[in-house]
């Protein structure tokens, strides 16, 4: 999450929540998700193998690849 503060136009999160207990991740994810968390004029790649990770959904933009195998593709 520090890595927010910078406000960079990238963003890897990557296995993000290992670690954390359940209170920080609700934490986290609401702050990803808020207005000071990750703006427009930024993108984000969420890095895991379970999709219920990633912060947002397909209304919001969210654009799946799918790695399987050795060979990726848009989901």
């Amino acid at each position: 999450m520090r890595a927010l503060v910078g406000r960079p136009l990238l963003v890897l999160l990557d296995e993000v929540w290992s670690g954390m207990d359940e209170a920080m991740v609700l934490a986290a994810r609401r702050y990803l998700k808020e207005a000071d968390g990750v703006g427009d004029d930024q993108a984000v790649v969420v890095i895991s193998h379970w999709e219920d990770e990633v912060p947002w959904g397909m209304e919001e933009g969210v654009k799946r690849f799918v790695l399987e195998q050795g060979k990726g593709r848009v989901a």
